[in-house]
């Protein structure tokens, strides 16, 4: 990746950032204000509404980190005219370090309120907040030892490949980050005894990380669409216009009967197929991950050799690359597909 490449890459995240805070403030604030009217007009002396402005309030957050370490990058880039790619690696390293440490401390703040705050309104008899709050400040703590005693990629931060914690959340995204910090580190390592080792698999990794967090969005929004979607509402649904069809002798009603039969059938084929869609989702996104441990693994063998024995690792490394990057670009025209069709339905 050149200069050109990522600063228009910070630029785009940037815009996206702005875009995605936007968005989501606006239903933020006009579903909130509706909670809280509720609220007051069913039981104000009980302000349940906090629970839902509360626990909604942290994925703000964390769109407002977002922003917020956007705008840094971008400061940072937006000036510069010309860098080797040596200093470019590091800055590209340093951007992904401040990401996580960031929005690790913003998230586990959010949360530490919103626990407090559940705390308070329902008991201070016993404060169990306090019990996560601590625990999560430990974890802060220690990652942000290593955040500011942080070494440059000739000296990397050693991360033990077979205690790869989930550092940030237990999110799948979260694991393929971790490990993409130790996969680099490694390499750095290995180049310590074989100069040109892996020199193009930065670019690929970054792409394949990337292909990992669209997919697990992907999964994220068939979560969202298929909860609103219920087979046995459905269901219901028929059996009552089958039994209204079979109370009526108007052909008009039958052929209207017929065709909103039918369009329930294909609205639970539909979902059958986005549920058997997100399972396989899932276990590409594992196998994904499983991938970079097994990467993980092998360069830690490689470090330890004296001399280069096989490489043919980042060759697999390489297929199983494309083979993700074309799953997704097949999952995109499968959902257009389906989005076509149902529109035209």
């Amino acid at each position: 990746m050149n200069l050109k490449v990522y600063k228009e890459k910070v630029k785009s995240k940037e815009i996206k950032s702005y875009n995605n805070l936007r968005t989501h403030l606006t239903t933020y604030i006009a579903v909130n204000i509706g909670i809280f009217i509720l609220n007051m007009m069913t039981s104000p002396s009980f302000p349940w509404f906090l629970f839902v402005t509360g626990g909604w309030g942290i994925g703000m957050v964390s769109h407002w980190g977002e922003r917020f370490i956007a705008l840094k990058n971008l400061d940072d880039v937006i000036n510069i005219t010309d860098m080797d790619t040596k200093d470019l690696e590091e800055l590209i390293k340093s951007h992904r370090l401040r990401h996580n440490f960031y929005q690790h401390i913003i998230s586990n703040i959010a949360v530490s309120i919103y626990l407090l705050t559940i705390n308070i309104i329902t008991s201070t008899a016993f404060m169990w907040s306090f019990i996560p709050i601590v625990a999560m400040g430990i974890g802060v703590a220690s990652h942000w030892a290593s955040y500011t005693n942080r070494k440059s990629y000739e000296e990397p931060i050693n991360i033990d490949p077979n205690d790869i914690s989930d550092i940030l959340t237990n999110s799948q995204l979260q694991r393929a980050i971790v490990l993409r910090e130790s996969i680099l580190s490694t390499i750095v390592e290995i180049r310590h005894k074989f100069k040109d080792f892996a020199s193009d698999i930065l670019p690929k990794i970054d792409s394949y990380v990337e292909t990992i967090q669209l997919l697990t969005q992907k999964e994220e929004d068939l979560d969202e669409l298929l909860k609103e979607s219920s087979t046995n509402d459905l269901i219901l649904d028929k059996e009552e216009l089958k039994n209204k069809k079979g109370n009526t002798d108007s052909p008009v009603l039958i052929t209207e009967y017929n065709r909103l039969i039918d369009d329930i059938d294909n609205h639970i084929t539909t979902i059958k197929k986005l549920e058997e869609d997100k399972e396989l989702l899932k276990l590409k996104i594992t196998s994904s991950i499983n991938s970079l441990k097994h990467l993980n693994l092998e360069l830690v063998g490689i470090k330890s050799q004296t001399t280069l024995e096989d490489s043919s690792i980042l060759d697999d490394f390489d297929k199983k690359s494309s083979e993700l990057a074309l799953y997704y670009k097949d999952l995109l025209e499968s959902y257009n597909e389906l989005s076509n069709t149902s529109s035209k339905n």
